[in-house]
C-alpha cells in the first residue's frame, strides 16, 4: 500500500523508485491501480556542476536567484505525464490549474483560472466561467479551448493522473471562456481533484505544433513531451529555463504573470540527498530544503533557520491478510481485534519523531473527515488476551513484511517493525519479521502475498474519497484479502459517505472510519510530519502536502 500522493509513473522503477498508488503505466481503475507507487529513496546523487552564479551570498545579501534542494522524484516536465512530488512542485510553479488550495489548507479549494462556477444538485453537471485576463507565456489568452484541450489530453494519455477524469463523461468549451462537465455519478470530489498540478492547463495551439493531441490514443500518438521537457507552455508564475529530471530544474520569472509576479528572477531546484541538504541548509549552501522529517530534524540546528512543519500526507499503516487460505490466524476478526489493541500508539509516536501525529484511522489530520486524535485505539492488553482466545490463537508465528533498503518520511521501515513486534510480543502475538527489497515488497504486497504488511499510505488526490480504497473489495481491501462482501456495514457507511455532500460529508466520513476501527484488517500506527527548513528572512515558506510548496510565494522580508 505504500503511495506518495496517489499513483505513479512505472518509469520510476528505472529510477530505483518503485510504482504503484492505483496505478501503474496504463489507463487505471482507481480499484485496480498500482497505489504503491512510490517509494524513492531517500538518497539521490547530487548534480556535479552547480551554477556558481546561484550560490548564497554573504548573509547581509538578498539574491534574486533561490537555490532549492530536493531529493528528486521525477521523471517530466509534462504535466499530462508526471505524477511524482517533485513533479507536482515543478507543474505547480509552470502551469496553472482551474482551482488551487491557499497557504497549505487542504481542506478548502479555491479558484485559480475560474471566476465562477455552478454546481447541479445531483453533482453531475458543473459549469466553470473563466477568467478574462489569464495569459499563457507567449502572450496568448487562455481560453476555454485550452481547458478542453488540456484536460481531454490528461484522461486519453491513460498516465498515472488520468483517473483524475475517468468519471467525466464529457468536457466541452462551449463559448471562449466556458466549459462545461458531466460526470458518470454523483462528483462533488471533482473541484478537488481539479486542484491537482497534473490537470495544468496547457497553450494548445503550442502543444498541438510539439506534436500533442487529446484525441483517443494520445498515449500512443502523443508527442509533446520532448518539447515540454525544454519548454513550458503554461500561464504559470514561472517559465522553465532547464530541466534534467537527474541533476536540476531551473526557473525563470514569467514578468507577464496575470497574478502577482514572484520574487524570485530565478530558481533553481536541485537533486541533492538528504544528508546533504542538512548540511547545505545549515552552511548557506542553499536557502530552502524540502526533505527533512521525522526524526531527521533533530539533527537540524535552527539557530538561523526557519521551519515550518506540518503533517505529511503519509500514514504509516499495518495490514494483516484476511484471507483463510492464505493464513486462518491473521483472517480473524478476533485476531485484528488483538493486534489493534495491542499495539502502543503512543510510543509509536514519539519515536518516529517531532510534530508526529496519531492515526486513529486511514484519514489523515489536515483532510476533512479526520477523526479526532483522542479517538486513538486504547491499548488493553486484557482486551487482547480475551481476543486471542476467542481466535483460537495457540501461538503461532506470523510474519510482518516491510522494505528492508529504503527510508521514507526520514525513517527507516526495520526500527518500526522491531518496535511493532516489541509491543505485540509482550501483548502474546509472536511476530517474526520478514525484511524484502522494495521491488520484492510491492510485488508481493500487489499480490496479496504478505500475512502482516507495513508501509506508508497517502490518498490520490486532497479529499477524503481517496482513502475509501480501503472498502472491503477496493484495492487496499483487495490486496488484503477482504472482499466486497466481507462487512456489509463497513461498505454501507462507505458508500452513504460517498454520496454526502456539504455539511454532511465530514460526520459520514467519520462514521466510516469508526466502523473500520470495529471491524477491518487495518491498523494506521502514526502519521509523520514534514518540514520546509529555510533561511530565517525568507516569507511564504508554507508546507503543502500536495507540492510541497508553492515557489512563486517565496521571497525576502
Amino acid at each position: 500500500m505504500i503511495a506518495l500522493l496517489g499513483r505513479r509513473s512505472a518509469s520510476l522503477v528505472c529510477l530505483l523508485l518503485v510504482v504503484l498508488v492505483a496505478a501503474a503505466c496504463g489507463a487505471p481503475d482507481d480499484d485496480e491501480a498500482d497505489d504503491d507507487a512510490d517509494v524513492a529513496e531517500d538518497e539521490t546523487d547530487e548534480p556535479d556542476d552547480e551554477p556558481d552564479d546561484d550560490e548564497p551570498d554573504d548573509a547581509g545579501d538578498r539574491p534574486d536567484s533561490l537555490v532549492v534542494d530536493n531529493s528528486f522524484v521525477l521523471t517530466t516536465a509534462d504535466p499530462g505525464r508526471q505524477w511524482e512530488p517533485t513533479g507536482h512542485t515543478v507543474a505547480r510553479a509552470l502551469y496553472d490549474t482551474l482551482f488551487t488550495f491557499e497557504a497549505g489548507d487542504v481542506s478548502e479549494p479555491v479558484p485559480m483560472l475560474v471566476d465562477d462556477w455552478e454546481m447541479d444538485d445531483d453533482a453531475e453537471h458543473f459549469t466553470f466561467e473563466l477568467r478574462d485576463d489569464v495569459t499563457f507565456t507567449d502572450g496568448s489568452q487562455l481560453t476555454a479551448d485550452d481547458v478542453e484541450f488540456s484536460l481531454r489530453r490528461q484522461r486519453n494519455l491513460l498516465g498515472s493522473g488520468s483517473f483524475l477524469l475517468e468519471e467525466v463523461e464529457r468536457i466541452e468549451a462551449v463559448d471562449d471562456l466556458t466549459v462545461e462537465m458531466e460526470t458518470e455519478r454523483p462528483l462533488p470530489t471533482l473541484i478537488s481533484k481539479l486542484t491537482s498540478p497534473a490537470l495544468g492547463i496547457v497553450n494548445r495551439e503550442e502543444v498541438e505544433a510539439a506534436g500533442g493531441t487529446a484525441e483517443e490514443g494520445a498515449d500512443q500518438d502523443d508527442e509533446a513531451e520532448a518539447h515540454l521537457n525544454e519548454q513550458s507552455a503554461g500561464s504559470g508564475p514561472f517559465e522553465l529555463e532547464s530541466f534534467s529530471a537527474e541533476e536540476q530544474v531551473v526557473f525563470t520569472r514569467n514578468d507577464d504573470y496575470w497574478g502577482e509576479v514572484p520574487e524570485f528572477e530565478r530558481i533553481v531546484l536541485r537533486n541533492v540527498e538528504t544528508e546533504t541538504q542538512r548540511l547545505n541548509i545549515q552552511s548557506g549552501e542553499s536557502h530552502l530544503v524540502l526533505d527533512l522529517a521525522g526524526r531527521d530534524l533533530e539533527e537540524v540546528d535552527e539557530a538561523g533557520l526557519q521551519v515550518d512543519s506540518d503533517a505529511a500526507p503519509d500514514s504509516w499503516v499495518m495490514s494483516a491478510n484476511a484471507d483463510e487460505e492464505l493464513s486462518p490466524v491473521t483472517a480473524s476478526p478476533e485476531f485484528w481485534e488483538a493486534v489493534r489493541h495491542g499495539l502502543d500508539y503512543e510510543e509509536l509516536v514519539d519515536f518516529a519523531g517531532p510534530d508526529t501525529r496519531f492515526a486513529p484511522s486511514v484519514i489523515g489530520e489536515q483532510f476533512l473527515g479526520a477523526l479526532p486524535q483522542d479517538e486513538v485505539p486504547e491499548r488493553d492488553l486484557d482486551r487482547v488476551e480475551e481476543s486471542l482466545d476467542a481466535a483460537g490463537y495457540d501461538g503461532e508465528d506470523v510474519e510482518l513484511t516491510y522494505p528492508s533498503d529504503i527510508n521514507f518520511n526520514g525513517l527507516a521501515f526495520e526500527p518500526v517493525a522491531e518496535i511493532v513486534q516489541s509491543q505485540l510480543d509482550e501483548a502474546g502475538l509472536s511476530v517474526v519479521l520478514d525484511p524484502a527489497p522494495i521491488e520484492t515488497f510491492l510485488e508481493r504486497d500487489r499480490d496479496g502475498d504478505t500475512e502482516l504488511a507495513l508501509s506508508p499510505n497517502a490518498p490520490n488526490f486532497p479529499d477524503p474519497e481517496a482513502y475509501l480504497t480501503f472498502m472491503p473489495g477496493a484495492l487496499h481491501g483487495e490486496r488484503a484479502g477482504w472482499p466486497e462482501d466481507a462487512a456489509p456495514a463497513v461498505t454501507e457507511v462507505g458508500d452513504a459517505a460517498r454520496v454526502a455532500t456539504d455539511d454532511d460529508r465530514e460526520e459520514a466520513y467519520r462514521e466510516w472510519q469508526r466502523a473500520l476501527q470495529e471491524e477491518s484488517p487495518f491498523f494506521p500506527l502514526f502519521q509523520p510530519a514534514e518540514a520546509l527548513v529555510a533561511d530565517s528572512s525568507m516569507t511564504g515558506v508554507v508546507y503543502d502536502s500536495n507540492w510541497r510548496v508553492n515557489l512563486a510565494d517565496l521571497g525576502w522580508e
